[in-house]
């Protein structure tokens, strides 16, 4: 069964790339010594903008969108930023 979706890995992958990373601005952040400090960077960014809709009342909400964006493999959208932009890389 193919679990891609629109060229990307999976669907979390595809909606967090274009919803959340895409047009963000990663120059201010300087060179990246590696992907993995560039795929924890996207993670941590993803779960703080996530973290940030939380209101009170909202746990089952937070709570599945946390889930969600585990989905979400990192690793492809840093390569994706690293082809379209190598100076990310230090």
């Amino acid at each position: 069964m193919d679990e891609t979706y629109n060229g990307w890995r999976n669907y979390a992958t595809w909606r967090v790339n274009l919803e959340i990373i895409d047009g963000l601005d990663l120059s201010e952040q300087g060179g990246f010594e590696s992907i993995t400090d560039l795929c924890i960077y996207l993670r941590d960014y993803v779960s703080d903008a996530v973290n940030g809709f939380e209101m009170e009342g909202n746990d089952l909400k937070t709570a599945y969108a946390m889930a969600f964006i585990e989905d979400v493999d990192y690793a492809e959208i840093a390569r994706h930023l690293i082809a379209e932009k190598p100076e990310l890389i230090a």
